[in-house]
């Protein structure tokens, strides 16, 4: 049954009324999903992109050789192959006993602690560690000069974890260092900001740049699938004028603002089209716009062409000699 109908005058023609069938809410969701999944997809292949380009740019390079170089400075971190690596990979994989491994490792966070730089009275930090640890057996592992007190080769392991535990400590440390911590911070908050931006081009891209190129019916991807057009209130096409306008809301209110309003404009949104009796969106209650079903109807770009097609109608109907008006009772 149609049950969206529009109507409008021109001059002094005659009014027309042009009617489309309603769309369903579950097939304008289904349509919105596909858009979404779509532009997802796209948005993480853009990604891929991006996180390959970020490090050559020469701001994020600066700041990765300020971390890395105060990370090496630590003694936390050592240089392999060209690569920075944690101290504790490195260790692990030469060829060396647990308890060498601990005895380097006790090296270098004694010389890390000692270091002003990193850690203020960071020495006494260390050595309070190692006059509070004891074993599994509520042993005592280190005495009043920090000598390791048990020698037997069952303790290796434990001895070691005290190390590890150690060293994860230091690296917080490291991390509060000011030139550590600020590189580390902006290169955080460039992937952060480049992932947004991403997404954002990518819907932009799937919801409002595709629809410019179907100027009849105005349509996304997932709403050419499902056969749902954008119209004006008069019936006709939607004019470029005024979709870019409706797109820039739709773009700058429902979906940018929802990324940082917990998702309120998309609900709105979402809102209007389940409540609302002509199933509009809260966009398209501001614009005036409409969602119809097209699988049997036909947009037309505007008044004369919506003439000349009826007048052709007109002309065939005249010319089939077998044509019967039909007879309203």
């Amino acid at each position: 049954m149609k049950s969206d109908t529009s109507k409008m005058e021109k001059s002094s023609e005659r009014p027309i009324e042009i009617s489309y069938e309603r769309v369903g809410i579950f097939k304008r969701i289904s349509a919105a999903l596909f858009d979404f999944f779509i532009s997802i997809v796209v948005g993480f292949l853009f990604l891929i992109l991006t996180f390959y380009l970020i490090p050559k740019f020469s701001f994020v390079e600066q700041d990765n050789m300020i971390r890395e170089r105060v990370s090496i400075e630590s003694g936390l971190y050592v240089m392999d192959d060209e690569e920075v690596v944690r101290y504790t990979d490195y260790l692990s994989e030469e060829n060396l006993t647990m308890d060498e491994r601990s005895e380097l490792l006790d090296k270098a966070l004694t010389s890390f602690f000692n270091d002003d730089t990193f850690v203020s009275e960071g020495i006494s930090i260390y050595l309070d560690l190692k006059k509070d640890a004891i074993t599994s057996d509520n042993q005592k592992m280190f005495d009043s000069e920090n000598v390791r007190l048990l020698t037997n080769d069952d303790y290796d392991e434990e001895y070691y974890s005290f190390y590890l535990d150690s060293y994860d400590l230091a690296l917080g440390y490291l991390m509060d260092n000011i030139d550590y911590s600020s590189a580390s911070r902006e290169i955080l908050l460039t992937y952060i900001l480049s992932t947004v931006i991403t997404f954002l081009i990518s819907l932009f891209i799937f919801y409002c740049l595709i629809p410019l190129f179907f100027k009849r019916t105005r349509q996304t991807l997932g709403m050419k699938l499902v056969k749902i057009a954008l119209i004006d209130v008069d019936g006709f096409s939607l004019r470029t004028s005024k979709y870019v306008g409706r797109m820039f809301f739709c773009y700058l209110v429902v979906i940018t603002l929802s990324i940082f309003a917990f998702l309120l404009p998309l609900m709105l949104n979402l809102g209007f089209l389940v409540l609302s009796k002509t199933h509009q969106t809260f966009v398209d209650y501001i614009f005036n716009t409409y969602s119809v079903d097209i699988t049997n109807d036909k947009i037309f770009y505007d008044y004369d062409e919506y003439l000349a097609e009826e007048k052709k109608r007109h002309l065939i109907r005249i010319e089939d000699k077998n044509y019967q008006p039909a007879i309203k009772k």
